[in-house]
């Protein structure tokens, strides 16, 4: 298989028993598609053939969010478990911190290390005032007072939908009449089914079994 940079889809065609692909640098056929491209720019190429799931789909707004890493040679957590979120009315500024060393120990290279991670709404800190928001929240919440001997910074653009009221219950009806129209290309992403991980995981999988059942049916 090949990967291509730089090619902006533009236009997806279903003929007959293909699917074009159109981009600012040529175009590619093949037998099926699976989009995985963000709600807005998915949205901007079924506009014309249904206009339904294209508004909805360029109408959702989306945010960006910062991920920290902290890497600790020793155990600096005073709990063991997932990690927790902050709620919105504690105003607080980070989204939550996951346990990586506690829920993935399997990926532990020291039998005392700790791994963090820390998540912020993208507000156009820089890396160094990101850095400092976390690690001043988790030295309140977690009493965790020494510096990480290891950092990594990293900055997901528009990467979280904003559903708003209805959203859910308008793909769950508008996905079945868009598979009628062009049923041989298939969306995914954490527009369709639910943000969280395990939903993405669940679209991906549930993608894939529609996708084998059709190929049963059509061959």
């Amino acid at each position: 298989a090949s990967i291509y940079y730089q090619h902006e889809a533009q236009e997806i065609v279903q003929t007959k028993k293909k699917v074009v692909v159109k981009t600012n640098q040529g175009e590619f056929t093949a037998d099926y598609v699976f989009c995985a491209l963000p709600a807005s720019q998915a949205g901007n190429l079924f506009i014309k053939d249904m206009p339904s799931l294209g508004k909805e789909l360029i109408s959702l707004k989306s945010e960006g969010i910062i991920i920290l890493n902290f890497g600790y040679k020793e155990n600096v957590l005073p709990i063991e478990g997932f990690g927790y979120l902050t709620p919105h009315c504690a105003r607080e500024n980070i989204l939550g911190v996951v346990f990586d060393s506690s829920i993935f120990r399997q990926h532990n290279k020291h039998p005392k290390e700790t791994r963090l991670t820390v998540k912020l709404k993208d507000l156009g800190q820089s890396e160094e005032e990101a850095i400092q928001i976390a690690l001043l929240s988790i030295r309140r919440h977690l009493k965790i007072s020494i510096q990480p001997d290891v950092i990594s910074f990293k900055r997901a653009f528009s990467s979280i939908p904003q559903y708003t009221v209805g959203h859910l219950e308008r793909m769950e009806s508008l996905y079945p009449e868009f598979q009628q129209k062009i049923p041989r290309c298939y969306l995914l992403g954490n527009y369709r089914i639910g943000l969280s991980v395990d939903c993405c995981i669940r679209c991906s999988k549930e993608t894939v079994q529609n996708w084998y059942k059709n190929c049963l049916t059509t061959f």
